[in-house]
């Protein structure tokens, strides 16, 4: 399909509210491609021990909600690699970490913070004082965990259901618990190295402290830290996101909700997430983050509806749908709210309109109308020119309005894109 069959008009809009774009350290919510491990590793066992009082500091961690393991599927996808590699061995694999929240490290250093909280002292940590901890880098105030693709494990005997003798217990503070200690026994060392080994092959590296922790070599987010709680749900929409209705509209007669489901994907990694305002730039993905979506509240009013998402994307929140329309045709709008029966074509948004209701409120206004096309009437010579074009505006935070001629002439607000880390275009997503 060429791009000018499939997107009637693209429209850029700058402001002098832009700031520039950069990553972001936290995120509330998880992206898309974080998954529950056990959704692609079902035989994994989990001991989730931030979730119990049995750790270090003694009482459950902050930000665990559930006992569950959550990584990005990256990673879950190498750590199902190598469960399959010591399954063939006679082993299981369990779990006692692995997504961590940053809020859950910040609860780790207020704990090693206080000299006085000894309580697991003999267990975890007997031979170190604990106001060397920080000295010794066993608390640190940013943990690979939080980006998602860092795991602690350990080996279980498939035949007996016991735990394989590592030489030390999970979380032990001290040389004991570091590769090449000559503390351990050879059998002990052995049988950190059947995990080692199995982990590697996956594309995983070791901590040369500890022997059950592993990060992703190819880890999706090197520089983000998360923040979103370890749960037994991902990815819920928090209802203060969205822009509000009025209150005597409803979405579910005439607008947006009434055809719900009707253009569902739910092959796509992104289906089942549904919090796009808290996403953030990773290596393969670009979007506006903090876009505030708003529902239609009748069948016409895509047009109006996207120009106040785009409006509140850059502080201009004094609009509302009615008004917008009523600006935009020149027309009374609230009678295309009572009476549906109007003709669309009478109430459509057209390009013109759209970039004309920009330009009279003093926006800087870039259309296809303006820009130009190519001799075969395309806005773009292939889809690689268009992945480039819309991926550049993104990054330049510009939020691109499209007019999609497969649904109507149903205006969308495209806020990101994301090229799934590979070269095809075929497997490439946009967000809208």
């Amino acid at each position: 399909m060429r791009i000018s069959e499939s997107l009637a008009a693209l429209l850029i809009f700058l402001s002098a509210s832009m700031i520039p774009f950069g990553c972001q350290n936290h995120s509330p919510a998880p992206p898309p491609e974080f998954v529950h491990v056990t959704d692609l590793v079902p035989d994994a066992i989990l001991e989730i021990r931030y979730y119990s009082t049995f750790n270090f500091v003694g009482t459950r961690i902050d930000s665990y909600q559930a006992p569950v393991a959550i990584l990005t599927r990256r990673a879950a996808q190498s750590l199902k690699q190598a469960e399959s590699l010591l399954k063939a061995q006679g082993y299981a694999i369990k779990i006692y970490d692995a997504y961590r929240p940053q809020s859950a490290v910040d609860h780790f250093v207020r704990w090693a913070e206080d000299e006085s909280d000894t309580a697991m002292k003999k267990l975890f940590y007997p031979e170190v004082d604990k106001s060397r901890l920080f000295e010794l880098d066993y608390i640190v105030a940013r943990s690979g965990h939080s980006r998602g693709s860092t795991v602690d494990l350990t080996l279980v005997d498939r035949r007996t259901g016991k735990e394989v003798d590592m030489g030390s217990p999970f979380d032990f503070f001290g040389p004991v618990s570091h590769h090449g200690t000559t503390l351990i026994t050879p059998e002990q060392a052995a049988n950190r190295d059947i995990l080692k080994n199995a982990m590697i092959s996956a594309g995983f590296k070791l901590y040369p402290e500890e022997w059950w922790h592993y990060t992703l070599v190819n880890e999706p987010y090197p520089d983000t830290y998360f923040d979103f709680p370890v749960a037994s749900t991902l990815n819920a929409y928090p209802p203060k996101y969205p822009i509000p209705h009025p209150p005597d509209s409803d979405t579910g007669i005439a607008g947006a909700d009434a055809a719900a489901g009707q253009g569902d994907h739910p092959d796509s990694p992104y289906f089942k997430h549904r919090n796009y305002h808290d996403l953030t730039n990773t290596k393969s993905l670009t979007i506006l983050s903090g876009f505030k979506t708003f529902q239609q509240t009748t069948e016409v009013h895509c047009g109006p509806a996207a120009a106040l998402m785009v409006e509140h994307y850059f502080g201009k929140t004094d609009g509302d749908e009615i008004a917008i329309g009523n600006l935009m045709h020149h027309a009374d709008y609230q009678a295309a709210r009572e009476d549906e029966k109007q003709p669309d074509a009478e109430w459509a948004t057209t390009v013109d309109q759209m970039a004309g209701y920009f330009t009279s409120i003093g926006w800087d206004t870039r259309s296809s109308l303006t820009e130009g096309k190519l001799e075969n009437g395309a806005t773009f010579a292939d889809f690689f020119q268009f992945r480039d074009w819309t991926v550049a505006k993104l990054q330049e935070q510009t939020p691109i309005m499209v007019e999609w001629l497969d649904w109507g002439g149903h205006w969308q607000v495209i806020i990101g894109y994301d090229t799934m880390d590979s070269e095809w275009p075929g497997d490439d997503m946009l967000i809208l």
